[in-house]
């Protein structure tokens, strides 16, 4: 039996994560994008709408 340490599971389960948000592909309003992608989006549109509110107060 093969010992596994915690770094192992660690990294397989960011290796898993990094496929799955690379290969998972969003097809909508004809733009294709990968959940990458849409993640950043969010991200950056979320900062964006926090900043204007925040100048608009």
């Amino acid at each position: 039996m093969e010992n596994v340490t915690f770094w192992d599971l660690l990294t397989f389960l960011w290796n898993n994560a990094v496929c799955f948000l690379t290969e998972c592909r969003i097809n909508a309003f004809g733009i294709d994008f990968t959940l990458w992608e849409f993640g950043l989006g969010i991200a950056v549109v979320s900062l964006l709408l926090y900043a204007i509110f925040r100048v608009l107060n």
